[in-house]
């Protein structure tokens, strides 16, 4: 590992350039997830496909380089489901779509918990992985403790998603 990298003001820097650049990427994600939603045309589907993989594969890089080997893995998942659907010429189903909504849900969650932690200097623990894991789990599933803040910032997402599909964009 270079010296550089070791230096933990680079680092810290580097994981604020991170938070930056990740946001701008699922959004970005999500905002194809809604063109794919909204495409009749193959070719919208195949471009719109394409563009999401690409925004996938940028944010796994970033993902690795700063260390958040959760959202690196989550992106790896993602990024092979889309591969898989480039290769098919037909459009995306739209029970696809909504599982690639949920994924993208829980990388939000994890994205924002790696903000959380490196603002108050602790790390992830494996109990706060749990809770994106149970809020991803399936319907009436019972109850899953889910701390408020992880809970306010899945609501907001909700909320963008909601507020993005409703105006059309």
């Amino acid at each position: 590992m270079p010296e550089a990298m070791k230096d933990p003001a680079f680092q810290q820097r580097l994981r604020e350039t991170f938070r930056v650049e990740a946001m701008k990427h699922r959004r970005a994600i999500s905002e194809g997830l809604f063109a794919l939603e909204k495409s009749d045309e193959l070719k919208e589907h195949q471009a719109n496909v394409e563009t999401i993989f690409r925004e996938t594969h940028t944010l796994k890089g970033a993902a690795r380089l700063v260390g958040e080997e959760d959202a690196e893995a989550l992106c790896q998942t993602l990024e092979h489901r889309l591969g898989g659907l480039k290769q098919a010429q037909e459009k995306v189903p739209a029970g696809t779509i909504a599982e690639l909504h949920a994924e993208l849900t829980q990388l939000s969650a994890l994205l924002r918990m790696g903000v959380e932690a490196s603002q108050s200097g602790n790390e992830r623990s494996p109990s706060a992985v749990a809770d994106v894991a149970a809020v991803r789990g399936p319907a009436g599933a019972g109850l899953v403790r889910v701390p408020g803040a992880r809970l306010d910032a899945l609501l907001v997402h909700a909320e963008e998603m909601l507020t993005a599909k409703l105006t059309g964009a």
